[in-house]
Order: C-alpha cells, then sequence, then structure tokens
C-alpha cells in the first residue's frame, strides 16, 4: 500500500504598530496603529501508520533551537534577520536569550528585527536588554525597542521609557509616548506632560492619548493648558484624553472647544464634555 501523505501547517498570528510621520496633517495614519500579520510553517510527509500522523504539532516549536543557534551564528546578515523574525513569529520563550544576544548583532537590520521578535514573545526577561537597545547608534533600532517595550506591559520599562521621550528621535519619542500610555503606569504622567511641550506635533499628540489611557487626573491642567495647541490633530486628541480622564475641572475648557477653529475638535469637545458631566 502507497504511504498516505499529508500536509500540516502551522499558523502564527503576530501584532505590530507603527507611524507614518510624513503624511498630510490629521491623517490617521499618522498617529501609532496596529496591523496583525499571520505566517505559516508547512511540513509535508507519510503519516505514522502506528502514530496516525505526520509529526507533533509541538514538534515545530523544537526549531526553536537551530533557530537560536543560527540567529547569533550565521554568516548572512539576511538569515540573521529572518531567523529573528521566525523566533518572534515562534513566539517561544526558549528565543530569548538567543535574541537577546542578537540584540547586540553588527547589522542594524539584525537588531531591529531581535528587538521586534522579543515585543512578540513578550517575556519580561527582555527588558534589560532591550533598555540597552535604546543607546543603538540607529533609530529604527531604538524605536523598535521601544516598541517592544511597550507590547510587553512590564513596569520595569518606565526608566527607559521615560528616557527615550528625550531621544533626539522624533519617531522614537512618539514610540516612546505609546509605550508608556500601554504600560499604563502612573509614573508616567510628569514625563508624558513634557511630552505635551515636544516640539513634534505627533509626539504631542501621542502624549496626549497616553495621559488618558492612564486616566489619572493629575494631568488634567496640563491637558487643558494644551487645547491651545496650534495643531488641530493635538487638540482633538486632548479633548479626548480630557473625556476619558472624566475630571470636572476639564468643563470650561472643554465648552471653549466647542468654538474650534477644527471641525474635528469640536466634536471631540462635545464627546467629552458628555463623557466628564456623566460622571459627576
Amino acid at each position: 500500500m502507497q504511504p498516505h501523505f499529508v500536509e500540516l501547517v502551522k499558523d502564527f498570528r503576530f501584532e505590530a504598530a507603527h507611524f507614518l510621520p510624513n503624511v498630510p496633517e490629521g491623517h490617521k495614519c499618522r498617529r501609532i496603529h496596529g496591523h496583525s500579520f499571520r505566517g505559516e510553517v508547512a511540513v509535508r510527509g507519510p503519516v505514522d501508520p502506528k502514530l496516525g500522523w505526520v509529526m507533533d504539532f509541538a514538534d515545530l516549536k523544537r526549531a526553536v533551537d537551530p533557530l537560536g543557534r543560527v540567529v547569533t551564528q550565521d554568516d548572512s546578515a539576511d538569515v540573521r534577520r529572518q531567523s529573528a523574525w521566525a523566533l518572534g513569529a515562534i513566539r517561544d520563550e526558549r528565543a530569548v536569550d538567543a535574541l537577546l544576544r542578537a540584540l547586540k548583532d553588527r547589522d542594524h537590520g539584525v537588531r531591529h528585527q531581535s528587538a521586534w521578535a522579543l515585543g512578540a514573545i513578550r517575556d519580561a526577561r527582555a527588558i534589560d536588554g532591550l533598555a540597552g537597545a535604546l543607546g543603538d547608534t540607529q533609530s529604527d533600532v531604538r524605536k523598535q525597542a521601544v516598541w517592544a517595550m511597550g507590547a510587553i506591559r512590564d513596569a520595569r520599562a518606565l526608566p527607559g521609557l521615560t528616557a527615550a521621550l528625550q531621544d533626539k528621535g522624533a519617531d522614537v519619542r512618539h514610540q516612546a509616548a505609546w509605550a508608556l500610555g500601554a504600560i499604563r503606569d502612573p509614573r508616567a504622567v510628569e514625563p508624558l506632560l513634557r511630552g505635551l511641550k515636544d516640539p513634534e506635533g505627533g509626539v504631542r499628540q501621542q502624549a496626549a492619548w497616553a495621559l488618558g489611557a492612564i486616566r489619572d487626573a493629575r494631568a488634567v491642567d496640563g491637558l487643558i493648558a494644551a487645547l491651545n495647541d496650534t495643531q488641530g490633530a493635538v487638540r482633538k486628541q486632548v479633548a479626548w484624553a480630557l473625556g476619558a480622564i472624566g475630571d470636572g475641572r476639564a468643563t470650561d475648557g472643554l465648552t471653549a472647544a466647542l468654538q474650534d477653529t477644527d471641525a474635528d475638535v469640536r466634536k471631540q469637545a462635545a464627546w467629552a464634555l458628555g463623557a466628564v458631566v456623566r460622571r459627576q
């Protein structure tokens, strides 16, 4: 009898965030937003006549060990980068040590992909290594390390993320504001209030979002002042944050925002006023 061949496919799904700083002001993609991705590992072979399968699904994850060696030892940077991606897609905590070593790879693309993979795995053991990557010479690596720290959502990342709010790269500061909001630790309020005065509008907008996500009433006065920001997208986000916090002190500022020259700001202020009044 001819052996029966089947194909075994394992799906790996992950999320990643980015933003597009050069699209027109007010465009939704200027803010950090996420996408979902899907990868597949397929194995084809004859069915074992005794066990009734090609291989155990768990065996697919055993690829972690050889991939961990490849990601740090292969001569090709392309291979090391692809191995880092694969380890992130598999999401096995056994890959953390190898990926931390790969964060110091001579190729910045490998470092970038390794930071992403550590964020996808979401193991808090990676925090210290990712914090070290905040000193990387390449801004895209620093940005990816910041994203990973936010994705892990461990409060031990706060010192590094707070420092990243002062990074020379606006995209890194933008990502740091998002990460602090994702962690939602009240200790981030003061640094984020300073972020409301960042020279880049996108950073100010993200800082406002983060303060709304944390929902700490200490942010209210700073947010009220930011209702006078020069950029409508920032004022809109500030209005949302004040509504999310729901503190009655915001009522006068939000009422004034109903006269804003930007219709999106007026709309958000109307929602925020309803949210604030409802909580009183």
